[in-house]
């Protein structure tokens, strides 16, 4: 079902996008054709899967040694790590003043996620044997309850300010500090 509503919401979105936001002008420039844009996106999409691979071997014996516990990792620091480019572009668009795309990258990649590649890993996890499934702690859905509440109420009116920014980074910053005393689950 949640894959059915992601793919819903990109119908949706891709249908309205005009009347939805106010995307930034492009310049004229190359554009690539459709096949070698494939191409490229599933290059891409295996370079990511690899070197996911390769990070998650590459943290076990880490994190016993630095005595970080997985839920921590998991949580907070893997998804600062693996958002970086969206999150340099929506700070990039940010700076520019162009609210509508900044939120179009931070709110698309989260909903992405929920909707989208965590169902998907759970019915990959199927197949592969090894099974996963949506069950969250208390902990976990509390914080992504309040972080919704609270992006709600900073993005009602459509406008941002740096005394907003520096509140969304302090709740991010309270979120991350007590995952790490929380451990696991």
């Amino acid at each position: 079902m949640l894959i059915t509503l992601y793919l819903a919401a990109l119908v949706f979105t891709q249908a309205n996008r005009d009347s939805l936001f106010r995307a930034p002008k492009m310049e004229d420039g190359a554009v690539w054709s459709l096949a070698l844009s494939v191409v490229l996106l599933v290059l891409a999409a295996g370079a990511t899967a690899l070197e996911a691979g390769l990070l998650v071997r590459a943290l076990e014996p880490a994190l016993a040694i630095i005595g970080l516990s997985k839920f921590f990792v998991g949580f907070i620091l893997v998804p600062i790590i693996g958002n970086v480019a969206e999150a340099s572009s929506a700070v990039r668009f940010a700076l520019r003043n162009n609210l509508d795309v900044t939120f179009e990258i931070a709110i698309g990649s989260s909903t992405q996620v929920a909707l989208f590649v965590a169902p998907a890993l759970v019915l990959i996890s199927l197949v592969l044997r090894h099974p996963m499934d949506l069950v969250f702690t208390a902990f976990q859905l509390t914080a992504v309850g309040l972080s919704t509440l609270i992006l709600a109420l900073v993005s009602h009116d459509g406008r941002s300010n740096w005394l907003e920014g520096a509140q969304l980074v302090a709740a991010y910053m309270i979120v991350a500090t007590s995952s790490f005393f929380v451990g696991s689950p």
